[in-house]
């Protein structure tokens, strides 16, 4: 499936998995719980699904399959933060996603350098949407 980094202009990251519209809330929530115990059990090293802030280990990435719920926000895509340095959630290619990189980095002074740099400028992301058929065969081959 085509998934979509992008900087959340605070201090994490946000992966975008576009459905088809026919998908219901739930099944979509299911489906990236599934990936996350899954990516947790691949690589539970560095991957936690620990919610809590004083139980989680600080070495650890945390995959939040729950910032999706009613009632949560999302900063929307080239959105300025009310943070310091005016950080800004920009779209990023996957070839930008490395160690050492931190949402902080872009802010209202580059985030322009980053929308000419955009391949797609988030309209794939608003244009396409994917069948969960083929991927929910191979998630259960990898968690039987």
């Amino acid at each position: 499936m085509h998934a979509y980094p992008k900087t959340s202009g605070a201090s994490g990251m946000h992966v975008l998995l576009p459905l088809r519209r026919s998908y219901t809330y739930q099944q979509a929530a299911d489906f990236a719980l599934l990936v996350a115990n899954l990516v947790e059990r691949e690589a539970p090293d560095i991957i936690t699904l620990e919610r809590s802030l004083k139980k989680r280990p600080k070495t650890k990435v945390y995959l939040d399959t729950q910032q999706n719920a009613e009632g949560k926000t999302a900063a929307s895509v080239w959105s300025v933060r009310e943070r310091a340095g005016a950080t800004v959630s920009v779209p990023l290619s996957w070839s930008q996603v490395k160690p050492g990189l931190h949402p902080q980095q872009f802010t209202i002074l580059n985030a322009l350098d980053q929308a000419k740099r955009s391949q797609h400028g988030f309209t794939k992301v608003l244009l396409s949407g994917q069948s969960l058929g083929q991927a929910l065969k191979i998630l259960e081959k990898a968690l039987a």
